[in-house]
C-alpha cells in the first residue's frame, strides 16, 4: 500500500523537521556547486531556529512534504509583490528525487500562487544547479541573472519566473 503524500503548512513547533531536512540535503546536493565552507555558512545563516523564526515573521510560509509519517522535503514561499510569489526553498531528500514529488511540490506552489492572487511564481537558482533543467521543464524561464553578496560569499543565480493562470 502506498503511503499518503501530503504537503502541509509547517508551524513553529515543526522547525526541527526543516532543520533536519536542510542539514541532510544541502551537503550532498550542493557539494559540486559551492564550497563546503559556503554550505556550512548558509546552513547556519538560513536554518538556525532564530533564522527560521525570523523568516516566518517576515512572511515566509513553510510547507513540509510528508510521505506517511516521514517528512521527506520542504518548501518556503513569500509574497514579494502584488504580482510575484517567490518560491524561496524547494528541497527533497535524495532518495525521493525523480519520483514525482518535486512535481507535486511545484503544483502546490502554483496553487498557492493562484490563491494569493499573484501572476508569477518566481525563484532564484544557482546558475550551475542541476535543478535548472527541472525548472525549465516545469515552464520557468530566466527573468534575470544576479550576483548577490551573502556574507563572505556570492550567490550566482538566475531569477526565474513562470506565469500562472
Amino acid at each position: 500500500m502506498k503511503d499518503l503524500i501530503q504537503i502541509l503548512p509547517a508551524n513553529e513547533t515543526q522547525l526541527e523537521h526543516i532543520q533536519e531536512l536542510a542539514y541532510a540535503i544541502w551537503p550532498s546536493y550542493y557539494q559540486n556547486i559551492i564550497s563546503l565552507d559556503q554550505i556550512e555558512y548558509m546552513l547556519r545563516e538560513l536554518y538556525s531556529e532564530e533564522a527560521l523564526l525570523k523568516q516566518m515573521k517576515d512572511g515566509q510560509v513553510f510547507y513540509l512534504v510528508w510521505k506517511g509519517k516521514q517528512a521527506i522535503g520542504f518548501m518556503g514561499l513569500t509574497k514579494k509583490s502584488e504580482s510575484d510569489l517567490k518560491l524561496d526553498k524547494l528541497y527533497l531528500l535524495d532518495e525521493f528525487r525523480g519520483s514525482g514529488f518535486g512535481k507535486k511540490m511545484m503544483e502546490k506552489a502554483e496553487e498557492l500562487t493562484l490563491s494569493s492572487q499573484c501572476r508569477y511564481l518566481i525563484l532564484n537558482v544557482n546558475r550551475f544547479n542541476k535543478s535548472l533543467g527541472f525548472y525549465q521543464k516545469e515552464g520557468f524561464s530566466v527573468r534575470e541573472e544576479v550576483d548577490i553578496a551573502f556574507g563572505p560569499f556570492w550567490l550566482n543565480d538566475f531569477v526565474m519566473e513562470k506565469e500562472i493562470r
